[in-house]
């Protein structure tokens, strides 16, 4: 929850938002503090310890950074400190403080001369000045986890020799490694049909998989290469210059292609902003393997009569 605290405040402004507690500006340290009970029940912050306290009273102690709790039992009242930090340091585990838009930062000194180390913005977002690190799984719900710059999400620890499982995303690429090396996924897609493709790589080469199944599939028989030749005859390879950098290049053009079959081609997605047409080539591979296989028939029965009439006396 979030409160929009009144801007411009002076020292002592009480302030009571619907659902959360009362809170009291302090002037000196530009901070709202809560209120945890009567008027003297508050988060004090001195050198020394505040007079005449109650209890439940916190009192942070800002030359150590102590943060303490007021108790009382049937026998005593003391200050029983609820953090760890050093009395000769001026770097805490934390410093927290609510700012005028509900927002919360952590700073590196107590002071708040130090830089802030992490914000909890009044709309749930968290941003770090440093790395995260965790032993558990990192889980959101509609949202992102953004590495800014040049940083990287890591899972594991990537080697460059394989001595170590590993995963770094990296704004311009994505370096994989695997300790196994007779045959290992690094990369799996699935889609509501269940596991459609891999990226895998065994002892020296990679290999881009998609499915093939044949249990996934009804049989029609074998392609007529009649369609194969003329498909190949109609959509001839060609050879032009790059106008992005002129170099040059030979093979098809996407949209001559998607006329002709439009499996050989893809339009652009027009949901993706500056999208293109695009083309897997290796669609093109089925067609070549029927016609080549009929022009192998054709060979073995040519060479069958060539045989036959030199047999002729």
């Amino acid at each position: 929850m979030s409160f929009n605290f009144p801007n411009s405040p002076t020292d002592g402004t009480l302030f009571s938002p619907s659902g959360g507690p009362t809170y009291i500006y302090n002037a000196a340290s530009s901070v709202w503090l809560v209120q945890t009970g009567g008027s003297n029940a508050i988060l004090s912050i001195s050198d020394a310890p505040p007079g005449s306290p109650v209890a439940g009273q916190m009192w942070w102690e800002s030359d150590s950074g102590g943060l303490y709790a007021y108790y009382s039992d049937p026998d005593s009242s003391q200050w029983v400190q609820i953090n760890v930090a050093s009395s000769t340091s001026t770097n805490l585990f934390g410093f927290t403080r609510p700012t005028t838009n509900g927002s919360f930062l952590w700073n590196a000194k107590s002071d708040n001369t130090g830089a802030n180390i992490a914000t909890l913005d009044n709309a749930g977002g968290l941003t770090l000045g440093g790395t995260l690190s965790v032993s558990g799984a990192i889980t959101t719900v509609n949202g992102n986890i953004v590495a800014g710059g040049g940083g990287a999400c890591i899972a594991g620890t990537y080697s460059a020799t394989g001595a170590t499982n590993g995963k770094n995303v990296f704004p311009s690429q994505i370096q994989s490694s695997t300790t196994v090396a007779t045959g290992s996924n690094h990369q799996i897609f699935a889609n509501p049909n269940g596991v459609v493709g891999n990226i895998n790589t065994n002892g020296t080469t990679t290999n881009y998989v998609t499915t093939s199944d044949e249990t996934l599939k009804d049989f029609i028989g074998p392609y007529d290469p009649a369609k194969a030749i003329d498909i190949i005859r109609r959509d001839p390879v060609r050879d032009w210059h790059w106008t992005t950098d002129g170099t040059y290049a030979v093979g098809w053009g996407a949209q001559t292609s998607y006329t002709i079959s439009e499996d050989l081609a893809s339009p652009p997605d027009e949901s993706v902003e500056g999208s293109l047409w695009g083309m897997d080539q290796s669609k093109r591979t089925p067609y070549l393997w029927a016609a080549l296989a009929w022009a192998l028939d054709q060979i073995d029965s040519l060479e069958a009569r060539v045989t036959a009439l030199e047999a002729k006396p």
